[in-house]
């Protein structure tokens, strides 16, 4: 007689491959919402996600990854910038943990130093992956530009989030689309969810709503968003804008709500964990960045069927229906504010979820073609030699 199916035998015998994922932290961020989305949807049972992060503070998304059954290690390189010291440390992380043979990399900073150790241990696939299509000015700004031109040299396979992203990073190189995928219907449009949000956060019925998510930093351009919010409130009675998340730049942002007594019209919330609930409580979502890919809030907003108004800085290719609207940064206070108080003409919101997926942003999909290029990238735990054969 066959002996019975033992599943747990059969998933002790054939444990899932551990994908390294490597980026600064794990923040209520951009990119990191789209890592988040592709593990929760990805097979775990046969690809697990593990961390390589560079902060040491417990982090937004920390606890849920452990749940999920995920490892988190953390660099100590932020604590003295000693480079030398963060060389040595990421050889000696790459020499006790020979079960990686996969490589995904988030961050072009010291891109010449991660990237080079990973290849040096042996890691078979290293991938570099753009999220941004520029850097703004400054120092830092500088020493980013250094490392762009590092990112791919030592990487086996390039991605990035949008054409524009993948030209900026990856200069005549030729590059995946990975799209900033989303779990589709857990933002589509629902009548009773906007009533209930509104009532919790005591807002009217009947005031407009504008919304932003992201980090507070100063990529995102929100003293300007602020600035057309003091337009706006002369065009419309009762608005409201609602500043999803945090970032060094909010006490600026808050000074500069003082400045233009606009304390009864903006309100920050703060990091939260229902942003697909907040969503439906908006009338108009606005992005006035000086420079991004392809924002993963950008496509959130669309599919919850919300008129969008996105900077000439944002790529074009987030604009997959016609919500979208792109407006110049220099083309004035006045004329944004004039585009955003449009929005307010009534029209259906619950037929966007499905466009967003059917443009292919949907979650479900790009997490079966993720785990297909893990699974054939990947090789026996503990068979990879430091010169990157088989052993």
């Amino acid at each position: 007689m066959d002996a019975a199916f033992n599943e747990e035998t059969f998933e002790m015998e054939n444990p899932p491959i551990r994908v390294l994922h490597l980026l600064q932290r794990m923040e209520p961020a951009g990119v990191q919402s789209f890592l988040m989305n592709l593990y929760r949807d990805i097979d775990r049972s046969k690809v697990q996600f593990d961390f390589l992060v560079h902060y040491k503070e417990h982090q937004f998304y920390d606890d849920e990854i452990e749940q999920m059954g995920g490892r988190i290690y953390k660099l100590s390189v932020r604590e003295d910038y000693n480079l030398v010291a963060y060389a040595r440390e990421l050889r000696t992380f790459f020499s006790q943990h020979r079960e990686y043979s996969v490589l995904h990399g988030h961050m072009e900073t010291l891109s010449g130093i991660w990237m080079v150790e990973a290849e040096r241990a042996g890691i078979p696939t290293r991938i570099a992956h753009s999220h941004t299509a520029g850097f703004g000015k400054g120092p830092k700004a500088i020493v980013r530009e250094l490392f762009r031109y590092q990112y791919p040299r030592h990487a086996t396979d390039l991605f990035a989030c949008s054409k524009a992203a993948g030209d900026f990073m990856f200069p005549g190189k030729g590059y995946r689309l990975i799209p900033n995928a989303i779990e589709v219907e857990k933002f589509s449009f629902r009548k009773d969810v906007r009533k209930d949000v509104r009532l919790e956060l005591g807002i009217d019925r009947d005031a407009f709503v504008v919304g932003s998510v992201g980090r507070f930093h100063a990529s995102k351009n929100y003293s300007f968003l602020i600035e057309v919010m003091k337009k706006l409130s002369s065009l419309k009675d009762n608005c409201v804008l609602l500043l999803v998340g945090d970032g060094s730049e909010r006490s600026h942002l808050e000074d500069k709500v003082h400045e233009l007594g606009l304390e009864k019209v903006v309100r920050f919330l703060g990091k939260r964990q229902d942003v697909h609930r907040l969503y439906q409580s908006f009338d108009a979502f606005v992005l006035p960045s000086r420079y991004e890919g392809l924002p993963l809030v950008g496509i959130e907003a669309q599919a919850s069927g919300c008129p969008s108004f996105f900077s000439t800085g944002v790529s074009a290719e987030t604009g997959i229906t016609d919500l979208a609207t792109f407006l110049p940064l220099d083309g004035g206070l006045d004329a944004w504010a004039r585009a955003i108080a449009d929005a307010d003409a009534p029209f259906s919101r619950e037929d966007y979820a499905s466009v967003v997926a059917n443009a292919g942003y949907d979650v479900h999909g790009l997490a079966d073609d993720m785990a297909r290029f893990y699974l054939e990238r990947s090789t026996p735990a503990g068979t990879v030699s430091p010169e990157g054969v088989m052993a």
